[in-house]
């Protein structure tokens, strides 16, 4: 699923895969949830990177879910945020909050996946495994246009 407006990038997704062989047998599994975004400001703008990335996994395989914002333009520094979750780490979902500023007519790419892979050789027991994301990219408010909002609501309230 996924939302966009001028000012906001959201989407979730998740990833899948079990696999189960009989003695003797081999199964394997796959399943990816890929969002790649390119996208270019036309100035600079301050963003806030909001969202959580899960992988849980039993049995022979993996599973992992990223999140990466870099830039495409060989003369900038090329990778800005990195997050990533795999089955081996904790259970819970890594929670992501960060900021970045992003400077006008740099080409930027967003790249979140989930990927989750299983197999099962000789009835050696079911794999099953998922890799799920979730994020909002968002425009930050200015600090003059929130003390405005925050000003005018105020002053409604007293009427």
């Amino acid at each position: 699923a996924s939302e966009a407006s001028a000012a906001r990038i959201g989407g979730s997704g998740d990833a899948r895969a079990g696999a189960a062989s009989a003695p003797g047998g081999f199964a394997a599994a796959s399943g990816d949830s890929i969002y790649r975004i390119v996208f270019q400001l036309d100035a600079d703008l301050t963003l806030r990177l909001t969202g959580a990335l899960g992988a849980t996994g039993d049995g022979p395989g993996g599973a992992l879910a990223l999140l990466e914002l870099s830039t495409v333009d060989p003369l900038e520094e090329p990778l800005l945020l990195r997050f990533e979750r795999s089955a081996e780490d904790a259970a819970d979902p890594l929670a992501i909050d960060a900021i970045v500023t992003l400077r006008g007519g740099v080409e930027y790419r967003l790249l979140v996946l989930a990927r989750a892979f299983g197999d099962s050789l000789g009835g050696d027991g079911p794999a099953a495994l998922r890799a799920e994301f979730g994020f909002e990219l968002a425009e930050v408010p200015e600090p003059g246009s929130a003390l405005l909002v925050a000003l005018g609501l105020a002053a409604l309230r007293r009427r």
